[in-house]
């Protein structure tokens, strides 16, 4: 129980008091702009790089 209860408290204070549906809506909203810049060329680019970035 405490462990459960220590979570909850993490995810309180990730989320900075942020309700749940909020944040949820907020991803609905978001993700398919995410999805529509990486599918131009420009985002895949973007994506390359990054990748390239990251395993150095």
């Amino acid at each position: 129980m405490a462990e459960r209860e220590s979570n909850r408290r993490k995810e309180n204070t990730a989320r900075q008091g942020v309700p749940v549906e909020d944040l949820e809506q907020f991803a609905r909203f978001l993700l398919p702009k995410i999805q529509a810049f990486y599918e131009t060329e420009e985002g895949q680019r973007a994506f390359q790089e990054w990748k390239e970035n990251r395993s150095r």
